[in-house]
């Protein structure tokens, strides 16, 4: 079981914070991906992957979360990785109920969405940067709900079959 987290070189400065996190809490090992740069020292084990190895990624965010970094980093089919966004925290270890949550088979997804069911697609735009005028982005974004996550965890057979 590992933990992956990954950005591009125009996201990493505010990946900084939250690899630091990582550094003082994480109890599993932790796995960068550098997507088309060089990241130098950040503390963990890295992997450089270039834009090509990371083909499905919105263009704008060159995003790993669809999985292209299964490949990447070394390993077998039924270990479980563990990917999160690069705007999170890491504010403890996991505890035991929670790698034993984590302990999947293939086929088997855990993920978490960011705020909850109640949460709005306004509330998300406003986190996005996205303020003043919101109708310009059409529809009933106060009333629209949000399923957006940032924590996804399979093991790497099932990351390359979602792939």
């Amino acid at each position: 079981m590992q933990l992956v987290t990954g950005c591009n070189a125009r996201y990493m400065p505010r990946m900084t914070a939250y690899l630091e996190t990582l550094r003082q809490h994480a109890n599993i090992p932790v796995t960068f991906v550098a997507v088309g740069f060089a990241p130098g020292d950040v503390g963990l084990p890295a992997v450089m992957m270039t834009r090509e190895q990371n083909y499905g990624a919105p263009p704008e965010t060159e995003c790993i979360q669809h999985g292209s970094f299964a490949d990447a980093i070394p390993g077998d089919d039924g270990e479980v990785l563990i990917y999160t966004d690069g705007d999170f925290r890491m504010q403890r270890p996991l505890e035991q109920d929670e790698l034993d949550l984590l302990t999947l088979a293939h086929g088997e997804v855990v993920t978490s969405w960011n705020g909850g069911p109640d949460e709005t697609l306004a509330l998300e735009a406003t986190r996005l940067g996205l303020h003043g005028d919101l109708e310009q982005w059409g529809g009933d974004l106060d009333r629209l709900s949000i399923y957006n996550v940032g924590f996804l965890a399979m093991t790497r057979g099932t990351w390359r079959e979602l792939l």
